[in-house]
């Protein structure tokens, strides 16, 4: 799992070149790591914003599959970890009703189904 932060600046420090975000993917993949959960945090900093959660996905899905990860083995998820809004179990907040996939733990639960 490769946690990201959604917020602006620190999102841009983590994904530049050279940034902690790629080193931990490239890390990940050369040791084998064939499937990839995404876990775009601190979502709730940037008002549970869908503009920002496809932004980051729009950089860092091309990212991961350039590095070698498959389309379909990455899964990206909205969480607040803080809160623990879409972790445990399905968020029920009103601003995150945009959002149609599983939390977090229950992809965590599917990994050893072969499903993510």
């Amino acid at each position: 799992m490769l946690v990201i932060d959604s917020v602006p600046n620190a999102f841009k420090a983590g994904f530049c070149k050279g940034g902690q975000t790629q080193e931990h993917a490239i890390l990940a993949r050369s040791m084998g790591i064939e499937n990839i959960i995404v876990a775009v945090n601190k979502l709730d900093m940037v008002d549970w914003s869908e503009i920002r959660f496809e932004e980051i996905s729009s950089q860092v899905t091309p990212f991961l599959e350039e590095i070698g990860f498959p389309t379909e083995n990455i899964v990206l998820v909205p969480i607040s970890g803080l809160r623990g809004e879409n972790v445990f179990r399905k968020s029920s907040i009103e601003e995150l009703e945009w959002y149609k996939g599983p939390c977090l733990i229950e992809i965590l639960g599917k990994i050893n189904e072969g499903i993510v």
